[in-house]
Protein backbone atom coordinates (compact mmCIF):
# COMPACT_ATOMS: atom_id res chain seq x y z
CA UNK A 1 0.00 0.00 0.00
CA UNK A 2 1.34 3.51 -1.25
CA UNK A 3 1.32 6.03 1.81
CA UNK A 4 0.22 9.05 0.27
CA UNK A 5 2.19 12.42 0.57
CA UNK A 6 0.22 14.84 2.69
CA UNK A 7 -2.05 13.02 4.12
CA UNK A 8 -1.81 14.71 7.42
CA UNK A 9 -3.56 17.93 8.25
CA UNK A 10 -1.72 20.80 9.98
CA UNK A 11 -2.05 24.73 10.68
CA UNK A 12 -0.31 27.26 8.99
CA UNK A 13 2.84 28.02 9.60
CA UNK A 14 5.88 29.65 8.08
CA UNK A 15 9.08 27.76 6.70
CA UNK A 16 12.52 28.46 5.33
CA UNK A 17 12.29 25.48 3.00
CA UNK A 18 9.13 26.81 1.47
CA UNK A 19 11.14 27.91 -2.18
CA UNK A 20 10.44 23.98 -2.46
CA UNK A 21 6.86 23.79 -2.52
CA UNK A 22 6.46 25.71 -6.55
CA UNK A 23 8.65 23.54 -7.65
CA UNK A 24 6.85 20.66 -6.40
CA UNK A 25 3.14 22.28 -7.61
CA UNK A 26 4.48 22.63 -10.81
CA UNK A 27 6.09 18.71 -11.16
CA UNK A 28 2.55 17.39 -9.67
CA UNK A 29 0.11 19.50 -11.32
CA UNK A 30 2.02 19.90 -15.02
CA UNK A 31 3.91 17.23 -15.38
CA UNK A 32 2.36 14.60 -13.57
CA UNK A 33 5.41 13.34 -11.85
CA UNK A 34 3.79 11.85 -8.86
CA UNK A 35 1.39 9.80 -10.82
CA UNK A 36 4.30 8.02 -12.65
CA UNK A 37 6.90 7.80 -9.45
CA UNK A 38 4.14 6.20 -7.43
CA UNK A 39 3.82 3.64 -10.50
CA UNK A 40 7.01 2.99 -10.83
CA UNK A 41 8.66 3.10 -7.35
CA UNK A 42 5.54 2.66 -5.23
CA UNK A 43 6.56 4.28 -1.74
CA UNK A 44 10.17 5.42 -3.15
CA UNK A 45 7.63 8.73 -3.79
CA UNK A 46 9.98 10.20 -0.53
CA UNK A 47 13.29 10.03 -1.98
CA UNK A 48 12.10 11.80 -4.85
CA UNK A 49 10.84 14.99 -3.03
CA UNK A 50 14.22 14.96 -0.93
CA UNK A 51 16.05 14.76 -3.96
CA UNK A 52 14.07 17.75 -4.88
CA UNK A 53 14.43 19.76 -1.73
CA UNK A 54 18.14 18.53 -2.25
CA UNK A 55 18.23 20.01 -5.39
CA UNK A 56 16.37 23.55 -4.68
CA UNK A 57 18.55 24.20 -1.53
CA UNK A 58 21.76 23.14 -2.96
CA UNK A 59 22.28 20.19 -0.91
CA UNK A 60 24.72 18.26 -2.44
CA UNK A 61 24.43 14.78 -0.27
CA UNK A 62 22.27 12.98 1.82
CA UNK A 63 24.84 13.57 4.57
CA UNK A 64 24.37 17.37 4.00
CA UNK A 65 20.21 16.75 5.14
CA UNK A 66 21.80 16.59 8.66
CA UNK A 67 21.72 20.17 8.71
CA UNK A 68 17.93 20.21 7.99
CA UNK A 69 15.26 21.22 9.97
CA UNK A 70 13.32 17.75 9.77
CA UNK A 71 9.93 18.67 11.01
CA UNK A 72 9.47 22.18 9.25
CA UNK A 73 10.90 20.79 5.69
CA UNK A 74 9.50 16.70 5.81
CA UNK A 75 5.63 18.55 6.01
CA UNK A 76 6.27 20.75 2.79
CA UNK A 77 7.56 17.86 1.58
CA UNK A 78 4.37 15.08 2.57
CA UNK A 79 6.42 13.68 5.15
CA UNK A 80 5.25 14.81 8.25
CA UNK A 81 8.98 14.60 9.02
CA UNK A 82 12.36 13.86 7.80
CA UNK A 83 13.29 10.75 8.70
CA UNK A 84 17.22 10.08 10.05
CA UNK A 85 20.03 9.77 7.57
CA UNK A 86 20.06 5.80 7.42
CA UNK A 87 16.41 5.83 6.69
CA UNK A 88 17.25 7.98 4.11
CA UNK A 89 20.19 5.57 2.70
CA UNK A 90 17.35 2.98 3.02
CA UNK A 91 14.80 4.94 0.14
CA UNK A 92 17.49 5.51 -1.84
CA UNK A 93 18.67 1.61 -2.57
CA UNK A 94 15.28 0.43 -2.28
CA UNK A 95 14.43 2.53 -5.39
CA UNK A 96 17.76 2.37 -6.93
CA UNK A 97 17.53 -1.25 -6.49
CA UNK A 98 14.35 -1.41 -8.71
CA UNK A 99 16.50 -0.74 -11.95
CA UNK A 100 13.49 1.80 -13.62
CA UNK A 101 15.55 4.84 -13.65
CA UNK A 102 15.94 4.36 -17.48
CA UNK A 103 12.05 4.15 -17.88
CA UNK A 104 11.40 6.95 -15.66
CA UNK A 105 14.00 8.91 -18.12
CA UNK A 106 12.13 7.24 -21.20
CA UNK A 107 9.09 8.28 -19.95
CA UNK A 108 9.73 11.70 -18.77
CA UNK A 109 11.72 12.80 -21.95
CA UNK A 110 8.45 11.73 -23.82
CA UNK A 111 6.55 13.54 -22.50
CA UNK A 112 8.61 16.41 -22.81
CA UNK A 113 8.57 16.12 -26.69
CA UNK A 114 5.38 15.41 -26.78
CA UNK A 115 4.55 18.42 -25.18
CA UNK A 116 7.14 20.64 -27.84
CA UNK A 117 9.19 21.49 -24.64
CA UNK A 118 12.24 20.08 -26.65
CA UNK A 119 12.73 20.33 -30.20
CA UNK A 120 14.06 17.13 -32.32
CA UNK A 121 15.19 19.55 -35.06
CA UNK A 122 18.39 20.45 -35.32
CA UNK A 123 21.13 21.68 -37.59
CA UNK A 124 24.35 20.71 -38.56
CA UNK A 125 27.18 21.91 -40.40
CA UNK A 126 30.84 21.51 -40.78
CA UNK A 127 30.33 19.02 -38.37
CA UNK A 128 28.96 21.33 -35.87
CA UNK A 129 25.82 21.32 -34.17
CA UNK A 130 23.90 24.49 -34.33
CA UNK A 131 20.38 24.86 -32.84
CA UNK A 132 18.84 27.60 -33.73
CA UNK A 133 16.08 28.56 -31.08
CA UNK A 134 12.65 30.71 -31.15
CA UNK A 135 9.92 30.66 -28.71
CA UNK A 136 6.38 29.13 -29.05
CA UNK A 137 3.55 27.71 -27.02
CA UNK A 138 3.67 23.77 -27.31
CA UNK A 139 1.02 21.03 -27.01
CA UNK A 140 0.74 21.33 -23.40
CA UNK A 141 0.51 25.30 -23.57
CA UNK A 142 3.98 25.92 -22.10
CA UNK A 143 6.30 28.29 -23.36
CA UNK A 144 9.88 26.75 -24.70
CA UNK A 145 12.34 27.57 -27.19
CA UNK A 146 12.84 25.01 -30.41
CA UNK A 147 15.46 24.25 -32.88
CA UNK A 148 14.54 25.73 -35.77
CA UNK A 149 15.83 24.43 -38.83
CA UNK A 150 15.23 22.23 -41.54
CA UNK A 151 19.01 20.17 -42.34
CA UNK A 152 19.78 17.10 -39.90
CA UNK A 153 23.38 16.21 -41.64
CA UNK A 154 26.54 18.67 -41.90
CA UNK A 155 27.55 19.68 -45.59
CA UNK A 156 29.56 15.97 -45.72
CA UNK A 157 25.77 13.85 -45.04
CA UNK A 158 26.87 12.92 -41.96
CA UNK A 159 24.74 13.31 -38.92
Amino acid sequence: MIELPYADNHGWEASRYVGIFPVLLVLISQWQWMQRIFRLFGNGWRIFVVFALMAVRDIRSIEQLKHVRREEAGRLLGLGRLPALDTLWGWFHEVAGKSRAGTLLKEFFADQIRCGLVAVRLWFSDGHLFALYRTEQGACGLEHATADADARTDQSGHL
